[in-house]
């Protein structure tokens, strides 16, 4: 018995896995306790965390980054492992581990970090992406009203210690540093941006939300960079959150012709996501798509995250968003904004690209040599080469 306990229990988490993926629960207090640390440290892990949006909501609620067990008890993985939704089990359990800290009073959980990934940047820590996002908008801003973009030599630590993440540094740094200034790239005269002047007399922008991405592994657009999502090797356009400050030249913040509003390659209008937190149970996107009113109230998609009292709705305008806001019995529900908003819209986008991808093309259903937007080695009849699988 013992032994079928034992394997029972090596079912339920397995090392490079996402706990949770074996259906088997432990039948033991020893191996629940230990399956219920290890899906735990999965939900702080970097693994997951930087994705998990609600998570990230209620370490934010506390400037410690605290978080109260009786939300982890309400996850639905730890629903199953422990249906009575014990805190002193958790905390408990929670004693064992080596990546995350329980309060002395037993009640709450964080990472030893308090969720936050401390990174030095000019000799200061910031606690966040936002953090660092918003010192080097400022930054921009000064620049931009300065003569011949100079900035003072503890912002120019700041961004060099940026640079030092990007992918691409040697390339960008040429011959040496010689300062760094703010100006604005011929191809994107809307926006302005940090500049390497080199030691040569050169000069080479770069973007600083690339080097973000690699600092705290932000997923991006991918092709960003290169040819923007959408196919052509055409000019990528920057936005305000490119460069931080817009040209001096009014515009109006969804463009005078009524464009959406850009953030590096993606363009979208904001507050049109709404973000539902603390579902109640049995809501899946159909029946919650269903209570916004559907496609009558401008509601165009839901997206549920798994294992999560989570979702996100499209909606056709920011109006019919902001209306969905009244609607009752569907948890808490707010207008993503800022960051969170151009990280979803870019995730779409990412998404798009990768079932838009063509590459050499599939198998089709005929014969003959397909020409077209189906690329080489597709088979089939007309334009596109048959089928993509």
């Amino acid at each position: 018995m013992a032994e079928q306990a034992q394997a029972t229990a090596s079912l339920d988490f397995v090392p490079g896995e996402k706990p949770g993926s074996k259906s088997a629960i432990p039948t033991t207090d020893t191996a629940t306790s230990h399956s219920l640390l290890k899906q735990i440290e999965y939900y702080f892990s970097e693994n997951n965390l930087p994705k998990d949006k609600f998570l990230q909501a209620e370490i934010a609620k506390d400037d410690d980054g605290w978080v109260d067990l009786t939300v982890i008890a309400g996850f639905n993985r730890i629903k199953q492992l422990l249906p009575s939704g014990s805190v002193e089990a958790l905390a408990e359990a929670l004693k064992a581990s080596k990546q995350l800290a329980v309060s002395e009073d037993s009640t709450k959980v964080r990472r030893p970090d308090g969720g936050r990934k401390l990174v030095t940047l000019g000799g200061v820590a910031y606690r966040s992406r936002e953090e660092v996002v918003s010192h080097a908008r400022g930054l921009i801003a000064q620049g931009t009203t300065a003569e011949g973009g100079a900035l003072p030599e503890e912002a120019q630590a700041f961004v060099k210690d940026i640079l030092a993440h990007h992918e691409n540094r040697a390339e960008k740094e040429g011959v040496g540093v010689a300062s760094i200034k703010v100006g604005r790239n011929p191809l994107y005269p809307d926006t302005s941006c940090f500049v390497i002047v080199r030691t040569d007399g050169t000069e080479a922008d770069f973007s600083y939300l690339k080097c973000l991405d690699r600092i705290y592994g932000t997923s991006r657009t991918p092709g960003r960079g290169g040819a923007p999502p959408g196919g052509g090797g055409g000019k990528r356009k920057r936005g305000a959150d490119e460069g931080g400050s817009p040209s001096k030249t009014p515009r109006s913040e969804s463009g005078a012709d009524g464009a959406d509003k850009e953030s590096g390659d993606v363009q979208y209008e904001p507050g049109k996501i709404v973000c539902f937190q603390s579902l109640p149970e049995g809501f899946d996107r159909h029946t919650l798509r269903e209570k916004l009113g559907g496609v009558d109230k401008g509601c165009s998609f839901v997206e549920m995250v798994p294992e999560m009292p989570l979702a996100y709705a499209r909606f056709a305008s920011a109006a019919q968003a902001s209306a969905a806001l009244s609607v009752e019995g569907v948890g808490e529900s707010k207008l993503l904004e800022g960051e969170d908003e151009r990280q979803y819209w870019e995730k779409i986008a990412a998404g798009s690209h990768e079932r838009g991808k063509g590459g050499k093309g599939g198998k089709g259903g005929g014969k003959g040599k397909g020409k077209g937007k189906g690329g080489k080695g597709g088979r089939g009849r007309g334009r596109g080469g048959g089928r993509r699988r």
